[in-house]
């Protein structure tokens, strides 16, 4: 191990020197950079490491290439986490159960790539700190722009993402242009559909699970999000009809926003003012559209939703879940897909066992306290621990979802892997 390292001291500054002599080669070298990382099923954990360091060694020797190299780690990370598929927590032996599919993967090889991915995002979140201790103000720019292009796009991340959760937690003006940033994104009528909703899923985890955010940055962006909901309901008149494909971005920010209040209810509803803003969102407008949200919306978190509002006086949800149990709605949408919305949480939580600790100080996790409700009339409220185990499987939005709990959310989305140009816009139409 020291020969190697003695080999790859002399080996970075000759590359950094090449570099600089000849700057016609760079391309060419970011090239084999990308072509020559270890595969990752062919190649040992320890090839990964070193191969990770290596680069990122060269990415601090030479700070032009940060972006480019980040581009190349961040793809290859997300090649390993899209092929890793977590099942849940095994709570006796501390141990990861995978949800396998039999034809392409064994258990044993998709805790190989967990192995993998842990340890290359150890190297990953250490290398973040070296940025923040230099005090590189460009870095979170660059992080930004590869979450954009790489992270966004990707629907069976599950913990890449949490890169730039981990850079936003050591500087409050990141997390608010995180959140804007998204805002922005969903907002664009020029973005592509499913990248509006990602960027609404990315908002709801994101503020819920980020325990660093401000009570005023949280009602901020929640006001944004109910705001955007009412003039979409203003626009579309009494022309819409529930359909989880056509108004997919309006149901997304829906399960966002109703996803945020069941982890901050007892902070942006506590008196004295609580109630007054609860009552400026009129939630009652929305919940009773003819779009029917709470039908829509992953059950779990409706059923909460509908506690907390009723103990804010709001009695409605659990009217509209009544009825919504014998409502029969079309299996497929106006345009012939399934009418059910695809949810993902990206901001579930991180399970990854060597990596965790640079997230867990940072991390929300869910209790029944969260939502502010007493325990007589909380659904996830436990005599004997604060996670609930289970919700009323009677109420069902979508068939196979009625029983998802709010701590260990990760409902798998559906829909394919898109590479999708970025059109950033100013625009904030509906």
């Amino acid at each position: 191990m020291k020969k190697e390292v003695a080999i790859y001291s002399r080996i970075l500054p000759t590359i950094k020197e090449v570099i600089a002599l000849s700057p016609s080669s760079l391309k060419v070298f970011l090239k084999s950079l990308d072509a020559n990382f270890p595969h990752l099923a062919r190649h040992t954990l320890s090839d990964h490491k070193a191969y990770l360091k290596n680069i990122l060694s060269l990415a601090k020797m030479i700070p032009y290439l940060r972006e480019d190299i980040l581009f190349v780690c961040t793809s290859k990370l997300i090649i390993l986490d899209s092929n890793i598929e977590i099942d849940e927590m095994e709570e006796d032996e501390d141990d990861l159960l995978f949800a396998v599919d039999e034809e392409t993967k064994d258990k044993s090889q998709m805790r190989e790539y967990a192995e993998k991915l842990d340890n290359m995002m150890e190297i990953m979140f250490a290398f973040i700190d070296e940025m923040i201790s230099i005090g590189d103000e460009a870095f979170f720019g660059i992080l930004l722009r590869v979450f954009n292009d790489k992270v966004l796009p990707t629907v069976k991340s599950k913990f890449t993402q949490f890169l730039v959760f981990y850079l936003c937690a050591h500087n409050p003006r990141h997390a608010d242009f995180f959140i804007n940033y998204l805002l922005s994104r969903l907002m664009d009528t020029s973005t592509q559909t499913y990248l509006r909703q990602a960027s609404a899923a990315y908002l709801g985890s994101f503020i819920s699970r980020a325990s660093f955010l401000s009570k005023d940055v949280v009602k901020n962006a929640l006001t944004a999000l109910v705001g955007w909901t009412h003039s979409y309901l203003e626009k579309i008149g009494d022309r819409g009809m529930p359909d989880a494909e056509v108004h997919s971005i309006f149901y997304s920010v829906s399960q966002a926003i109703f996803y945020i209040i069941c982890f901050h209810s007892s902070i942006i509803f506590a008196p004295p003012e609580g109630q007054q803003y609860f009552n400026s969102l009129n939630f009652d407008r929305i919940v009773a559209s003819r779009l029917n949200p709470l039908k829509f919306c992953l059950p779990a978190v409706v059923l909460e939703f509908s506690n907390i509002s009723m103990s804010l006086g709001l009695r409605l949800c659990a009217e509209i879940m009544k009825k919504n149990e014998s409502l029969i709605i079309a299996t497929r949408s106006n345009n012939g897909n399934s009418n059910t919305l695809e949810t993902f949480f990206p901001f579930d939580p991180y399970v990854l066992r060597l990596s965790s600790r640079h997230v867990e100080k940072f991390y929300r996790e869910w209790s029944a306290s969260t939502g502010g409700i007493d325990d007589e009339t909380s659904s996830l409220a436990d005599d004997d621990a604060s996670e609930s185990q289970s919700f009323a499987a009677s109420y069902s939005a979508t068939p196979d979802a009625s029983s998802l709990d709010l701590k260990n959310m990760s409902f798998t989305p559906t829909a394919r892997h898109l590479d999708l140009e970025f059109h950033f816009q100013n625009s904030v139409e509906i």
